[in-house]
C-alpha cells in the first residue's frame, strides 16, 4: 500500500483506545487514527450534519457495547448509507455471544473480533489483522 491509511477505532472505553493505539505503535506502522468515544460522536465524525466534511476512515474497528449509540445501531448506518458502506467495518468486542456474531455479519461487517486479555495474544491477532487490511486486501479508494 502506497499511501497512508485511516484507521477509526469507535470504542467508548478510554483504556482500549490507548490500548489499540499501543498495539499501532507496536506493530510499526505508519497509520492515522481518528479516536471516537461513543457511538453519537462516530455518527457525528461519519455523516457530517452540516455539510461540512466527513471522517471517511479507509478501516473501522467497532465496539458493540457502548452506552447511548452502540455499536450494532452504528454498523447499520455504516452499511446502510451508500457513502460509507464500503468501508470495512471490524468488530472489536468482549462479546463472544453467539446473537452478536450473527446480527453483524447480517448487518455487513467484514470481520468478528473477540478481545483477548492476554496482551501477547492480542497483540499477534491485531498485527495479522493489519497485516491483511492493510497489506493484502485491495481497499476500497486505494
Amino acid at each position: 500500500m502506497t499511501q497512508r491509511a485511516t484507521v477509526m477505532l469507535i470504542d467508548d472505553s478510554r483504556e482500549d483506545a490507548e490500548l489499540f493505539a499501543e498495539l499501532i505503535d507496536m506493530a510499526g506502522r505508519e497509520v492515522g487514527l481518528i479516536h471516537c468515544a461513543g457511538g453519537t460522536k462516530a455518527l457525528t465524525a461519519l455523516f457530517s450534519a452540516d455539510g461540512g466534511t466527513a471522517e471517511r476512515p479507509d478501516l473501522i474497528f467497532l465496539d458493540l457495547n457502548m452506552p447511548g449509540v452502540d455499536g450494532r445501531e452504528v454498523l447499520t448506518r455504516l452499511k446502510a448509507d451508500s457513502a460509507t458502506r464500503k468501508i470495512p467495518v471490524i468488530i472489536l468486542t468482549t462479546s463472544d455471544n453467539p446473537a452478536d456474531v450473527d446480527f453483524c455479519y447480517e448487518a455487513g461487517a467484514n470481520s468478528f473480533f473477540v478481545k483477548p486479555v492476554d496482551l501477547q495474544t492480542y497483540f499477534s491477532a491485531f498485527e495479522t489483522m493489519m497485516k491483511y487490511w492493510l497489506g493484502v486486501a485491495r481497499l476500497p479508494g486505494h
